[in-house]
């Protein structure tokens, strides 16, 4: 007997792409309602607020220092956008801070704002190279928080796989805590007595950091014994913010930035439709060290996106865009 399922018409009917991918957001997104008839609601709460803080600073920037040199505008426009991620940050997920900062994530995420408002050869010259995109994301329409991924693969599976899941944000804060640099262990905590190949993951170490992750580099001395590594074991190692700022700085991800950035494994685990055989490079390999029970008591998860976009909300994002760039442009209000 022939198969009249609906799957045998419509092939590929519960495939990630034709539930959630590209062409699905396209249509909810025709059908989205619209806030002052320029932000459009999406399934990504994060990305209707970052969609809102790029458009009014667009808005502004266009009618400001036209006179001044090519190279003064970027830089200006680099800076406003820079104070405006940190404060939308602060005001939204005050946690998050302590994961841009010692990262140097802002950064990288300012300049990828920055060229979206002004897509010039200079600014793309400016982005890290893992955040310049690809040939998909020039040719798709998608929630702009995929963006903000480092894997330019990831990124694309994101599009075709989840860009119309209403769980995105979900996804992307997984993602982040996927985020992970390799080590040999044997320098890091003593009961690894041998070098073996292994990785830690960054929001793991930065919660252990706790506050002293924000502390001048000078306020500590490597020759106290106190602050001797290897750490004698993994729970000293995450229960002491001393032990887990050594191995921060000894692994150079404040220096190195992105390049040192790795995945967790177990992430594709969870979303088996996002590798693909180009991310074989950036998967962490080895024995994950990994924070022990009583140490997890005191860590918490990179806070959730912020709640819902209101009229309010973007009103708000309108007048903190004039103030900086009032203060970054001397412009008048």
């Amino acid at each position: 007997m022939a198969d009249l399922s609906i799957h045998s018409e419509v092939p590929g009917i519960w495939s990630f792409n034709y539930q959630m991918g590209p062409s699905a957001y396209g249509h909810a997104m025709a059908r989205s309602q619209s806030l002052l008839g320029n932000i459009t609601i999406s399934n990504s709460t994060f990305s209707d607020h970052v969609s809102s803080i790029r458009v009014c600073i667009g808005e502004k920037w266009q009618n400001i220092m036209r006179n001044e040199s090519p190279n003064s505008r970027l830089l200006k426009l680099h800076q406003a956008v820079s104070l405006m991620f940190s404060m939308f940050q602060g005001l939204t997920r005050p946690l998050a801070m302590s994961w841009y900062t010692p990262t140097r994530l802002y950064k990288y995420i300012s300049s990828l704002i920055a060229w979206q408002l002004q897509p010039s050869r200079e600014m793309y010259t400016r982005l890290h190279p893992r955040f310049r995109p690809t040939a998909l994301q020039v040719s798709e329409s998608y929630p702009s928080i995929i963006d903000w991924c480092p894997f330019a693969a990831v990124r694309d599976q994101l599009i075709l796989t989840h860009a119309a899941n209403p769980r995105l944000d979900e996804v992307m804060l997984d993602l982040s805590h996927s985020y992970c640099v390799e080590a040999d262990l044997s320098t890091l905590v003593g009961t690894v007595p041998h070098p073996s190949p292994g990785y830690i993951c960054i929001w793991d170490l930065i919660q252990a950091m706790g506050d002293t992750n924000i502390a001048p580099a000078d306020n500590f001395n490597p020759e106290y014994p106190g602050f001797q590594l290897p750490a004698p074991t993994p729970a000293a190692l995450f229960m002491s913010p001393d032990h887990a700022r050594l191995v921060f700085r000894l692994l150079r991800i404040v220096d190195d930035g992105l390049t040192v950035f790795k995945l967790d494994p177990t992430f594709f685990d969870k979303y088996p439709e996002l590798y693909s055989p180009a991310l074989a490079d950036v998967m962490a390999s080895g024995m994950p060290l990994k924070p022990p029970p009583e140490a997890l008591l005191h860590h918490a998860r990179l806070p959730p996106p912020p709640t819902r976009m209101e009229l309010g909300t973007l009103t708000l994002y309108r007048h903190l865009a004039d103030w900086v760039l009032n203060v970054v442009c001397d412009a008048p209000w």
